[in-house]
């Protein structure tokens, strides 16, 4: 595999994880604006679960030069939508004011899988 394939598959996940934050931005935005004056924490700072992806993604070859394999990324990105989708729901239970014993689990798996994905790409390192 060449260079310019790497890079060319990295900024496609840049591209990616960008557009699911101009989407969080703008679900947010929408779903604070319906919610009758109420607003949530978890709700207004989605947007910064898949902007770290696309940050964690942009550095890492500048920083650690190092490419991530298919189980890094795996695990990253579904940690990272994990995570996301946990704010979501929390945001979403906060505005209705209800509230729901599953969404922890949410983080914590996310998070798990993030540190997995991690792991994973520093102990494979050339």
């Amino acid at each position: 595999m060449s260079t310019s394939d790497i890079n060319i598959k990295e900024r496609g996940q840049i591209a990616v994880w960008l557009a699911i934050t101009a989407f969080c931005v703008f679900f947010s935005t929408v779903y604070n604006h319906y919610g009758h004056g109420i607003h949530s924490f978890f709700m207004s700072f989605l947007f910064l679960w898949p902007l770290a992806g696309a940050i964690w993604y942009s550095l890492l070859p500048a920083v650690f030069s190092v490419y991530p394999g298919r189980f890094s990324k795996n695990a990253m990105n579904a940690g990272l939508a994990t995570v996301t989708v946990g704010s979501l729901l929390q945001g979403v239970f906060e505005i209705a004011g209800t509230a729901s014993p599953y969404v922890p689990f949410f983080f914590y798996s996310g998070v798990l899988l993030c540190l997995l994905g991690m792991l994973s790409l520093f102990r494979h390192k050339n």
